[in-house]
């Protein structure tokens, strides 16, 4: 009916206690919608109903909602209590507190007093009242055996009642003992205290039931009324510790975060090594890259089959981008050339191109070989020259270090060298870190810059060449070699910042990525850099410390990148964890 306040599906029993101790949601609608916060308060309820081991029940109030409870249902909730009336159309917090006070004084009531008359329905403008029960369970109700201490008090109430105390007793008893009126005074004053104290007994126990149903009712009002702060202040971040919050927080910003890249036209590349063309097409389409062929090279994978790529499985790359890719010619046979005296960058390439895989080992050599092979060149190959070896078999050059002059030694000067030569004269040191840059005004395959700078008279350098690492920024030429692109996309803004000779840094936080467990970390960046994405590795397996300061040098003129962040797994792979936007600005 349109004028109560109607309780949906009532399948409990009101003379149990025990069903009312369950967690209560109040379901927020608007103009006969539900708001979408209602569901996710039905979902923190099931959790909370579920740890204390009590029902959900959704509470509804408005005006025409009753088809909105069959929703509620669906996200958890055992019971729904649907107050509908006209007046509950718009809320106001009068009204919509009133009807909800009233639903749990009901409760209250039908535990007190189970046959009283509390399930009358009157106007909700007149203190309408809800109906806990059915017709069926009322009478139920009314036919209980009645509770085993009722007895007891009708006994003490027929006892009291069939004490004779008339004055016919007293007159007799009187006539037998006339020797003392002050005895008769005696034996009235001691039977109104046994009728004090029957009477006393009476209402006690009387009491005793009453107190007991109220106390019992009082306190599962209580928790009816504290489970629903519980859940709404829960759900609305009001209750709680700041780092549980703090972590939905960083839960729902991962998500919507991982969202954000899906639709951002960054997607990765691929596996494609040891695919046919044919499978390596299709993984590319399913992903929108293409592929370009840049030719044939000798490889332990199968003939025919793709041995290398362009950029590597994982990279981030562009959507509509390409992937340059070579064919094997299999495991070809390799008989090594005398490369002794020969500059010991140089023969690396050459018997990389050749598909083999080169191991380095530098040493100090005797005074003898010395005086033979300039620093930085090769004194012998293993296998030694004249050895047939296939593709993929490994080869060990051995570099001379020249002198040993100790932990301490200058650090030459190899801006504008040739990256065979630089690396050569570098060859006391172990460590050598090459990067390629693009670069409009220094030939392809220069040194643009070094690090640390190397030794003058006026700013003498010095480091330990077992354990310090030189870094070698080389030029591309005007070309990005992480795309091979053959057309010139670079941006005005960055060709003007590389002719500048301008350096752009980045110096943001980055605080400790969710899920982290304390792994090694890989940091990669990735910039646009001319129209086309820009891999460039920032740390590479090591353990960071969070917060970790970032110093990252980013392509000239480029003002914003990407930073990919990924933990080392047992297995050895990396998982990413995160990715996060980054701003660079030139440094004065």
């Amino acid at each position: 009916m349109r004028n109560e306040v109607k309780l949906a599906n009532p399948n409990y029993d009101s003379s149990k206690i025990e069903e009312f101790k369950n967690v209560w949601v109040f379901c927020e609608q608007r103009q006969g919608q539900m708001m979408s916060t209602s569901y996710e308060l039905i979902s923190e309820g099931r959790k909370l109903a579920d740890e204390l081991g009590v029902k959900l029940c959704g509470l509804l109030v408005g005006d025409n909602v009753g088809d909105l409870a069959e929703s509620i249902g669906g996200y958890g909730a055992d019971e729904v209590i649907v107050c509908d009336h006209p007046l509950l159309k718009n809320y106001t917090t009068d009204a919509y507190a009133k009807v909800i006070c009233d639903v749990i004084e009901d409760l209250k009531h039908s535990l007190i007093d189970p046959q009283g008359d509390f399930v009358k329905l009157t106007s909700v403008d007149t203190d309408a009242k809800t109906v806990v029960i059915s017709d069926e369970e009322l009478g139920e109700i009314k036919h209980t055996p009645k509770q085993t201490l009722k007895p007891d008090i009708e006994t003490l109430e027929k006892e009291l009642n069939e004490t004779n105390y008339d004055d016919d007793d007293d007159f007799e008893y009187d006539n037998k003992e006339e020797s003392s009126k002050g005895s008769r005074k005696n034996r009235d004053r001691e039977r109104s205290r046994e009728r004090e104290e029957r009477e006393r007994r009476i209402k006690k126990q009387k009491r005793g039931v009453s107190v007991a149903g109220s106390i019992i009712a009082l306190i599962i009002g209580a928790a009816v009324l504290i489970a629903v702060i519980l859940v709404v202040g829960k759900a609305a971040g009001l209750i709680g510790d700041s780092k549980d919050s703090s972590l939905d927080q960083q839960n729902q910003q991962a998500q919507v975060t991982q969202a954000a890249d899906e639709d951002d036209g960054m997607v990765p590349v691929p596996d494609l090594i040891g695919k046919t063309e044919a499978e390596a097409q299709e993984l590319c389409a399913s992903v929108n890259i293409g592929m370009t062929y840049k030719g044939e090279e000798a490889s332990t994978q199968e003939k025919g089959k793709i041995s290398s790529q362009d950029p590597v499985q994982g990279t981030k790359v562009a959507k509509n981008s390409t992937v340059n890719y070579y064919l094997s010619k299999g495991s070809e046979s390799v008989t090594l050339t005398d490369m002794f005296g020969q500059n010991g960058a140089l023969a690396q390439e050459t018997l990389e191109s050749q598909g083999l895989t080169v191991q380095i080992n530098k040493i100090y050599p005797d005074e003898s070989q010395s005086s033979m092979v300039d620093i930085g060149c090769v004194l012998d190959t293993e296998p030694a020259a004249g050895t047939t070896v296939k593709a993929g078999d490994t080869v060990t050059l051995t570099i001379s270090r020249g002198i040993n002059y100790g932990d301490s030694v200058q650090v030459p000067d190899v801006t504008g060298m040739e990256k065979n030569d630089a690396i050569a004269k570098l060859g006391k040191f172990i460590n050598i870190n090459v990067e390629m840059q693009m670069s409009t005004d220094v030939a392809e395959g220069t040194v643009i810059s070094q690090d640390p700078i190397g030794y003058t008279d006026d700013n003498p350098v010095y480091a330990d060449p077992d354990n310090d690492t030189i870094t070698l920024i080389v030029s591309s030429g005007s070309q990005d070699t992480s795309s091979q692109n053959t057309e010139d996309q670079s941006s005005s803004d960055t060709t003007a910042a590389v002719a500048n000779g301008e350096v752009w840094k980045c110096t943001q936080k980055l605080k400790t990525p969710i899920g982290y467990n304390g792994g090694l970390i890989r940091l990669e960046l990735v910039q646009n850099v001319g129209g086309a994405p820009k891999a460039s590795s920032v740390v590479e397996g090591q353990q960071l410390t969070f917060p970790y300061q970032l110093d990252i040098t980013g392509a000239p003129g480029v003002a914003e990148g990407t930073l990919y962040l990924s933990e080392q797994q047992s297995d050895g792979s990396y998982q990413e964890l995160g990715h996060y936007p980054l701003t660079f600005e030139k440094v004065e």
